[in-house]
């Protein structure tokens, strides 16, 4: 038996009375207000120039020179894709000069270097973090914009300049009207074609759940994104990305990133010395497990929500390569919790302060990363994934009562 003042101290954690929402909100404006003012200062210094703000939009915009130069088989050269880093960024490449990404996104790169890099920078950032607050707002209500903008994950985000908001923002809009307009939903769960380690989730748990217009709403988008691709830029484009695409499994295989930044299992397996053959198959045999629950979770159609839950929670576990930007998509699952709770009136027990943990999310992982001196990012999706499961077997129960 533990003594009284430990008990009472588990006691205080378990079921944290104290923390509620009103000092949430303003641990979250806080946090908000000043995330914002560090962006400001850092866009102030660099001048609208400095690559190494948003130093991987970049990569998006010199495509987009490209592209406008008419010289689309171009952007998956990397000494073309060199030659513009150096012509409009003062000599400074910011390290990644290459394209890494399907043709399909380059319709949505193509316009950005219509405008100056500096401006298409906060646009872009502006925009893609807007589309998320606005289908986390349909989700959660109004409240919930400032504790989006004080996750760490938005900001780390905009720091790269990176597509995580955007990613995020797909999976949230899929799940809100995957109940309500299945076409729409398919329409965005789709889109996540231009970066298909987000999407592996998708395909299973809409399956699961026999959610066969979503489904097929989804398929129907890809090759319709696929074919416009090609009508734009030409059939040889896809080679041309082809071509490309072993230098991107080269370099996470050689952690060319930092395995530190690469929140993955995979990760976690080469920092701790395991060659990469014998890392994937770590990495693999786990993401089938994650599989198997997600499979289990959705096959009962729990609501479309609590489905893009399970998705964000699972591609944790069944992506080799996801950075830590794209920990954005943690906030569909956590904007889900909020939903959950506001309606159920109590929680269960330690996961206030399991949703406080996610709340740090990159902060956590990366702090963990360097104490331990492995990747910590699994045991935080872990924690995501235990959470919404026993949230979903919770209320699975209860209504089966």
């Amino acid at each position: 038996m533990l003594p009284p003042p430990a008990a009472r101290i588990i006691r205080t954690f378990r079921e944290p009375v104290w923390l509620t929402e009103d000092r949430v909100r303003a641990v979250c404006g806080l946090g908000a207000s000043a995330f914002a003012g560090a962006a400001a200062v850092l866009l102030a210094i660099g001048g609208g120039r400095d690559p190494w703000i948003g130093f991987d939009f970049a990569s998006f915009w010199s495509a987009s020179v490209l592209l406008l130069e008419g010289r689309p088989l171009a952007v998956y050269d990397t000494q073309a894709h060199f030659a513009v880093q150096l012509r409009h960024f003062d000599g400074v490449v910011p390290g990644w000069s290459a394209f890494f990404y399907p043709p399909v996104y380059l319709l949505v790169c193509a316009p950005l270097a219509v405008l100056p890099y500096g401006i298409a920078l906060i646009l872009w950032v502006v925009a893609t973090t807007a589309a998320l607050a606005a289908g986390v707002v349909r989700m959660a209500g109004r409240a919930a914009i400032v504790p989006v903008l004080a996750f760490p994950a938005i900001w780390v985000n905009a720091g790269f300049g990176q597509n995580g908001a955007l990613s995020a923002a797909l999976l949230a809009w899929g799940a809100w009207l995957i109940d309500r307009r299945p076409v729409l939903a398919g329409i965005c769960f789709g889109s996540l074609c231009y970066k298909p380690q987000i999407a592996l989730a998708v395909p299973v748990a809409l399956l699961a759940a026999r959610r066969w217009r979503v489904s097929a709403a989804a398929c129907t988008t890809v090759i319709a994104w696929a074919a416009v691709a090609t009508f734009a830029f030409g059939r040889d484009i896809w080679a041309a990305f082809l071509r490309q695409a072993p230098i991107a499994r080269e370099g996470l295989e050689a952690g060319e990133a930092g395995f530190e930044k690469i929140v993955s299992i995979f990760a976690a397996a080469r920092m701790l010395g395991l060659p990469p053959a014998t890392a994937y198959a770590v990495h693999g045999a786990m993401a089938a497990l994650a599989a198997a629950a997600l499979i289990a979770l959705t096959w009962r159609r729990p609501g479309g929500l609590a489905e893009g839950a399970t998705i964000c929670a699972a591609t944790l576990f069944l992506s080799p390569f996801l950075l830590v930007y794209d920990l954005a998509i943690v906030v569909l699952p956590m904007a889900w919790f909020v939903l959950r709770l506001r309606a159920d009136g109590k929680t269960l027990p330690w996961e206030v302060i399991g949703l406080v943990l996610l709340g740090f999310t990159p902060l956590l992982a990366w702090s963990l990363t360097r104490l331990l001196g492995v990747q910590a990012a699994p045991l935080v999706a872990l924690l995501l994934f235990v959470l919404v499961a026993r949230r979903l077997h919770v209320e699975a129960r209860r209504r089966l009562a």
